[in-house]
């Protein structure tokens, strides 16, 4: 087998005005970053405040978030884009902070002044939470606590936020999870639409190996049967209206110059 490779290149990125040796200063460690349909990047830079609103050409920082604390280890996500939305682009911030905070935040980033505004507060204050977008356009909010690494403050309460609910969105329960979920933990959307939960350090220095897996009520009836699932139809076999030989070829991109 031969293996082609591709020409790729990184491009360090620095706003106007910023020198290289600057760049780490706006975004520290662990940051989380989101691109728009419009191909304009939001990084929000531990500890989330502020949040730095970036261009590919860095257009510099952006509004920083109503929280008056940090949101250190909170969790964010883009909300779906859909017809019903108008494929507006959302970003969506939660919890952090230790102790840490219930609180959530909003920012429309197609918005010509981008502002954050309050969304509604969770059951329980998290940090070091995970949140997972459902195939049902809900995000699924799960873990942390309210202290860094703390099992005794585990929150074990999942919920359900559901962003087409007035203007900000609403949370509903999601039932509870059995373990601590909290530092170095993850939560990921299986193949078959569950989630599944692992990892945590309930404490400095040691490790939970406990995994769960949630099955969102997508997939339940209202009588609590489970659901029947969707198969995917067999795609009829067409014929290209041709008997000629002929072969097909990737396009190459054309070779970038190196950065300057």
């Amino acid at each position: 087998m031969v293996v082609r490779t591709l020409p790729s290149r990184f491009i360090l990125l620095v706003p106007v005005g910023v020198r290289n040796s600057q760049a780490v200063l706006l975004h520290p460690y662990i940051p989380a970053c989101i691109c728009s349909p419009t191909v304009k990047c939001f990084s929000l830079a531990q500890p989330f405040r502020p949040g730095h609103l970036i261009l590919l050409a860095m257009a510099g920082r952006g509004p920083a978030t109503n929280y008056g604390g940090t949101r250190t280890y909170g969790s964010s996500v883009i909300l779906p884009l859909t017809p019903a939305n108008g494929y507006t682009p959302k970003i969506f911030i939660m919890g952090g902070g230790s102790p840490a905070t219930s609180t959530t935040e909003l920012i429309d980033v197609s918005a010509t002044n981008p502002t954050w505004v309050y969304g509604p507060s969770m059951v329980q204050p998290r940090i070091e939470m995970n949140a997972t977008i459902l195939p049902n356009g809900l995000v699924l909010t799960s873990g942390g606590s309210q202290y860094d690494e703390d099992k005794n403050t585990a929150s074990l309460k999942a919920e359900l936020y559901d962003p087409t609910v007035g203007t900000t969105g609403a949370f509903s329960s999601a039932g509870s999870n059995a373990f601590a979920r909290l530092y170095h933990s993850n939560s990921i959307l299986l193949p078959d639409a569950t989630v599944l939960l692992a990892g945590s350090n309930p404490s400095q220095g040691t490790y939970d190996p406990h995994m769960e897996v949630y099955s969102p009520p997508y997939l339940f009836n209202v009588n609590g049967t489970l659901a029947t699932r969707r198969s995917l139809q067999v795609l009829r076999r067409e014929s290209l209206g041709t008997t000629a030989p002929f072969k097909c070829r990737p396009r190459m991109p054309r070779k970038s110059p190196p950065p300057s």
